[in-house]
């Protein structure tokens, strides 16, 4: 391959290696938002209901399996490519992408609590426990997640050309 095609590649790879990252949020965002408002059925399903049934736990604890392991190397991407991208070329979304960053830290404790409480209430395969704290600490989780998810769309709609 000579020189000349060859310079035209490098700026066509670079582009999409900073266009990958910024398009598995996109999806990810897509697919979670799908996902949150599954689990907040449920969750308000069975709010009047007093107990959760164990196949609702299990339910449950799939999607704070699921979401716990996925959660870390999406918050990775975001907090390694994204934002430090986005800071670069709009300095003042820096306050913003710090909130973004701590608002990773505040949703992580979200989870660890609601986790806490499946344990806490000893949580079986054939059990059925109180519903007020999972519910609770779940539409929490819920709103927290939204919320973040929200603001993470908007700003990236600002900049869907400038994120690579």
């Amino acid at each position: 391959m000579n020189p000349v095609s060859l310079q035209g590649l490098v700026p066509d790879e670079t582009k999409a290696l900073l266009l990958a990252p910024w398009r598995m949020l996109e999806t990810d965002h897509e697919a979670f938002m799908v996902e949150l408002r599954e689990l907040e059925t449920i969750l308000k399903e069975h709010q009047a209901g007093g107990r959760f049934p164990a196949r609702v736990l299990g339910r449950l604890q799939r999607f704070v399996g699921n979401f716990e392991s996925h959660m870390g190397s999406h918050f990775k991407a975001e907090e390694i490519a994204v934002f430090p991208h986005l800071r670069r070329h709009a300095p003042r979304l820096s306050g913003t992408l710090l909130f973004l960053i701590a608002e990773h830290r505040v949703i992580q404790r979200t989870l660890s609590a609601w986790k806490r409480s499946f344990r806490k209430n000893k949580v079986r395969a054939n059990s059925t426990i109180s519903s007020t704290v999972l519910f609770q600490r779940g539409l929490e989780l819920v709103r927290l997640l939204r919320i973040h998810v929200e603001r993470e769309n908007r700003i990236m709609r600002q900049f869907p050309s400038k994120a690579a």
